[in-house]
């Protein structure tokens, strides 16, 4: 048998300097960095973070059902309490 003979092939590899890298979250929320290495080679220089409708910023603090937000069944949109008690969601 005759043994292989390997060849080293080098990659050529181009950096990326401009990019989005884009997270979605369990919670619904979606974080997006932004990386531009002439601005700030060592990570990125603007991060934004897109909440979902009826996102609770503050989970433990208790809301009146006043100021709370119902979902319609028939049409999927939110709407007040004075509209959800009306049409007896409440």
């Amino acid at each position: 048998m005759e043994k292989k003979k390997y060849v080293y092939v080098p990659k050529v590899y181009e950096q990326r300097t401009v990019y989005d890298l884009e997270m979605q979250e369990d919670d619904g929320t979606i974080s997006i960095w932004r990386y531009d290495k002439k601005k700030n080679p060592y990570g990125p220089y603007q991060t934004l973070v897109k909440y979902p409708t009826g996102y609770n910023f503050n989970p433990d603090a208790k809301i009146p059902k006043s100021k709370q937000k119902y979902i319609n069944p028939k049409t999927g949109k939110e709407i007040s309490y004075a509209r959800a008690k009306n049409l007896g969601i409440i």
